[in-house]
């Protein structure tokens, strides 16, 4: 059978819908995929910005996995930052979505600050931490003091440092839980007053109900809390300049605690000039970003299809 034919006013509507997407095309083309396939291509070369690039083949990659010391530190620290900040951050944005919307009155007032602190710059919001877990005038070692607990030196401690990071993070999941109150509202009222004739109490409701109902939604923060961790750069970077300045300024202060993979890639390319090696770094932080945003999926999908 012949497809029938699109109509005078459906192709006219179809390339007034093409050329309108025409400056999005032009964006993606330009601010994207450009990006993106110029980076592949340094990442084979030897280029310094000054002068023209050599191709040099796999010599960045063998380099990264077999000689460079740092790239295991930086992908440790990440990985380790990975792990603990995107499961807390989901968690916590879970659990005071929950309560939010189980607030009856000034629920918007409650809404809007926990989502405040997400609007505050990166750069203000980490001179502000550095502030108050400053080891001698901070007031979080004032309270500990206070409490006669031990007082850590927090940035200026290996042991310490990259968890003041995951406290920076929660405090500022505004967007992750303004998602979450949207996907806990969405909850039908007809699900949740059925389990309570049935005898469940709020635990139960939340495990069978609540949390099969936000599956999408936390599938769609993780996977945005782990792209977003694996490229973590401006905190760090921000606070080693506060913290370390007494040292010049040391990347990853203290003793390379703080060393993230998007770190290490500033570094190679703009503070050693060394831009074909940060191009392999870029290209394989996007190849491990794309195949855990997949597994993420694929669990979802998985876990999604087992409870159907």
């Amino acid at each position: 059978m012949k497809k029938p034919r699109l109509s005078r006013l459906a192709r006219t509507e179809t390339k007034t819908a093409l050329l309108l997407l025409v400056p999005c095309f032009i964006g993606l083309a330009v601010f994207f995929a450009y990006p993106l396939v110029a980076n592949v291509y340094y990442s084979f070369t030897d280029y310094d910005l000054l002068s023209s690039a050599s191709w040099v083949g796999l010599d960045n990659y063998k380099f990264m996995f077999t000689r460079d010391a740092q790239f295991w530190q930086a992908v440790t620290n990440t990985v380790t930052f990975v792990l603990v900040a995107v499961p807390l951050q989901v968690a916590y944005a879970v659990f005071i979505a929950v309560l939010v919307t189980s607030v009856k009155r000034m629920s918007v007032w409650y809404r809007t600050i926990f989502y405040l602190p997400a609007l505050l710059p990166p750069v203000a919001a980490t001179m502000g931490f550095a502030f108050v877990f400053n080891p001698g005038a901070g007031q979080v070692n004032r309270f500990l003091d206070w409490l006669s607990l031990p007082t850590p030196l927090w940035l200026h401690d290996p042991s310490t440092a990259r968890w003041v990071f995951v406290v920076m993070v929660l405090w500022g999941a505004g967007n992750t839980i303004v998602v979450m109150i949207a996907g806990v509202l969405s909850v039908p009222v007809e699900l949740t007053e059925a389990a309570e004739l049935d005898g469940a109490g709020a635990i139960r409701k939340f495990i069978h109900i609540t949390i099969p109902m936000l599956r999408p939604v936390i599938i769609f923060s993780t996977v945005t809390g782990l792209i977003a961790s694996l490229q973590f750069f401006t905190q760090p970077y921000v606070a080693n300049q506060i913290a370390g300045a007494s040292n010049s300024f040391i990347v990853g202060y203290p003793e390379g605690a703080t060393m993230f993979f998007a770190t290490w890639i500033y570094e190679q390319a703009f503070s050693f000039f060394r831009v074909g090696y940060g191009s392999a770094l870029a290209t394989m932080l996007f190849i491990v970003a794309l195949i855990l945003t997949v597994i993420v999926l694929k669990i979802g999908n998985f876990t999604e299809g087992t409870s159907e």
